[in-house]
C-alpha cells in the first residue's frame, strides 16, 4: 500500500473498489497526462482487496486497470530480543514484536534458519507479538512477509543464541580414611565451564536441594576440597551460578 504506482495516458483520474462507486482523485492530480502516487494516499483503502482505476476526459472514462491491495509487511519494533539459556543443555528462545497490530484477515508467516542453511521451520504468526522458543546456540538468520489473499513483501534480518561453556568437574584428588570408623577422608574438585561461582551438594536428600548447596571455599574459584567424609560411596553433585547442575 505505500509503494508508488505509475498510471499513464489519461487526463481525468477516478479510482473505485467495486467499479460501481467511483472517487475523483485529488485536483492536484488532475489534468495531467502522467500521475504517480501510493494507495495509502487514497480514501477507504483498509479492509479492501482490489481497487480498480479508470482515466478519461471530463465524463468519458475508459482504460480500466484494476490492482490487487497488498498490505505493507510490518517492520520490527526493535531488534529481535534473544533470550540465553542459562546452562549448556537447556536451548533459548526469541522474542519478536512487529508495529502495529494486524487485521483479524492478516498473518505474518515468518520462517527460521540456523547457521545459514539449517531450516528451523516456518510458522504463522496472528499479533504483533511472538516467541520462538526451544532454540539450539548458534547463528539465526529470519525471513516474513504479511498475507491476506496474496503476499506482502519479504524482511529479513538475524540473531544469535548464545550457550554458556559446558559445564563439568573432575576428582583432581582422594584421601582415603586413616582410621576404621574416622570421618577424615577428603576430595579436590575442579569445575570448569557454566557460570561462576561454583558450589557443591554431599550426598543429596532433599527434593529442594539447592538451598543447601554450599560455595566452593575459593569463592569464583574453580576447585574446592572437600573434608572430613568418612568412609564409604559418596555422590557429588556440582552446581553453577544458574543452578547448572553437573
Amino acid at each position: 500500500i505505500s509503494e508508488i504506482i505509475e498510471l499513464s495516458n489519461g487526463w481525468n483520474w477516478q479510482y473505485s473498489y467495486d467499479k460501481s462507486t467511483w472517487i475523483n482523485f485529488d485536483p492536484t492530480l488532475q489534468s495531467k497526462r502522467k500521475i504517480s502516487f501510493s494507495i495509502n494516499q487514497l480514501t477507504n483503502y483498509q479492509n479492501k482487496n482490489f481497487i480498480h482505476f479508470r482515466a478519461g476526459y471530463l465524463t468519458q472514462f475508459t482504460n480500466l486497470v484494476t490492482y490487487d491491495i497488498v498490505p505493507t509487511t510490518p517492520k520490527l519494533v526493535s531488534s529481535p530480543n534473544s533470550i540465553n539459556p542459562n546452562c549448556s543443555y537447556d536451548k533459548g528462545s526469541v522474542d519478536f514484536v512487529f508495529e502495529g497490530q494486524l487485521k483479524p484477515t492478516e498473518y505474518i508467516q515468518m520462517t527460521l534458519y540456523r547457521n545459514v542453511n539449517e531450516n528451523m521451520g516456518t510458522t504463522n504468526i496472528y499479533n504483533n507479538q511472538y516467541t520462538w522458543s526451544e532454540l539450539p546456540a548458534g547463528n539465526y538468520n529470519y525471513k516474513y512477509q504479511i498475507f491476506t489473499t496474496t503476499g506482502g513483501n519479504f524482511i529479513e534480518g538475524n540473531f544469535t543464541i548464545t550457550s554458556p561453556g559446558t559445564f563439568s568437574y573432575k576428582i583432581t584428588q582422594k584421601e582415603d580414611v586413616l582410621c576404621n570408623g574416622g570421618s577424615t577422608g577428603t576430595i579436590s574438585i575442579t569445575a570448569t565451564g557454566g557460570t561462576p561461582p561454583y558450589f557443591y551438594l554431599l550426598d543429596p536428600t532433599d527434593p529442594n536441594e539447592f538451598k543447601n548447596k554450599i560455595l566452593f571455599k575459593d569463592p569464583g574459584g574453580p576447585s574446592c576440597t572437600i573434608k572430613n567424609l568418612n568412609a564409604g560411596n559418596h555422590i557429588i553433585k556440582v552446581i553453577d551460578s544458574n543452578n547448572c547442575k553437573e
